[in-house]
């Protein structure tokens, strides 16, 4: 994998970081998958098959506490994810002519 994988992290780092690994106490983490209803298909003009987000279900499913610890905002709450805007399918359809 080391053809496929790019970061600035020397070994070192990557070895300390591994060995955090057993001390994640596997019942306080959590996941969200970003799969339809949050996302829908779209066929672009080359064929390809993508998926594109429905920000305005994803950004409440992102917002729930569960993704947040307390204290990060200045007022003790957390701070809102921000996230990227992608393209719309004619957007994507535009850059594929």
């Amino acid at each position: 994998m080391g053809d496929t994988i790019k970061t600035d992290m020397s070994v070192d780092d990557m070895l300390e970081l591994a060995q955090l690994g057993p001390q994640i106490d596997l019942s306080n983490v959590k996941q969200l998958v970003i799969k339809p209803p949050l996302v829908y298909g779209h066929k672009r003009a080359d064929g390809a098959a993508i998926q594109l987000p429905v920000w305005d279900k994803i950004n409440p499913a992102i917002a729930e506490p569960v993704f947040h610890t307390a204290g990060h905002g200045a007022d003790g709450t957390p701070a809102p994810p921000t996230p990227t805007p992608t393209m719309s399918p004619a957007q994507v359809q535009e850059r594929q002519t």
